[in-house]
Order: C-alpha cells, then structure tokens, then sequence
C-alpha cells in the first residue's frame, strides 16, 4: 500500500502541480524519511566504521553528514548542468556539448545507484511477506 501510495501521489504531483518544490517536499516526507531512519538504525546497530560512530553521535550529525552530501551531489549539477541556483552552488560554469556528455552520465551514477539500491532494499521474496502482501503479490 505504500508503495502504491507513493507511486500515485509522485503521479498526481507531476500532472496536477509541475512543481519542484512540492515533489521535493514530498519525496523527502514519503522516501526520504524511510531511508534515514532504515540508515541510521542499521549503522548504530552495525556500523563499526565512520558511519556507525557519525551515528552514534546523534541525529544533528547524521543530519549535518546527510545535508553536505547532498550539496556534494547537487552542486555539480546546478553549476555544469541546470545553472538555476548560483546563490547557492557559485559561479555557472557551462560545459561544452563533448564534456556534456562525458560528464552528466558521471553525475547520474549516485541517481542510479540509489534506484540499485530501492530495488534491492524493497525487493519482493519470499523472506519478506510483510512487503508481499502490500504490495499485492503474495
């Protein structure tokens, strides 16, 4: 049902509102949230490395951690690609259409891993019949 949940609301966000705000706002209510809390209880459990004692911290860290990551992942983008937000990201630097493409495939690799990963977290088998049964398939 979540699953369903979410496919539908970033449906009607893309066809009823054409915002980025609001599908930020709601990816990060519906997705992002889940994967935090999936993330920081498995490092404070398991994590022996960096990520188990930025954990162990507390939330302000993780949090801290979690935002420079995604300024490191979106700065690149804004300044190379998309060139909207300079206010934050610094001086446009265009790229030329050769760079353009070697480079944007680079920068879509953190976006494809993530879906990787979605599909191995939230995958269907037999092990997980909670997941089964919302999603409808067993």
């Amino acid at each position: 049902m979540r699953i369903r949940g979410f496919a539908l609301l970033t449906l009607l966000i893309g066809a009823f509102f054409d915002s980025d705000y609001v599908f930020t706002v709601t990816n990060v209510l519906l997705h992002g949230v889940p994967y935090f809390v999936l993330t920081q209880r498995y490092a404070r459990a398991h994590g022996s490395g960096w990520a188990g004692r930025v954990a162990r911290r507390g939330l302000v860290p993780v949090l801290l951690f979690c935002a420079a990551l995604a300024f490191a992942e979106e700065s690149p983008w804004d300044r190379w690609v998309w060139h909207e937000h300079a206010e934050y990201f610094g001086e446009v630097f265009p790229l030329s259409p050769a760079l353009s493409t070697f480079l944007v495939p680079l920068l879509a690799l953190p976006q494809a891993s993530h879906y990787v990963l979605d599909g191995f977290l939230w995958r269907v088998r037999r092990e997980n019949l909670v997941l089964r049964r919302e999603l409808g398939s067993g």
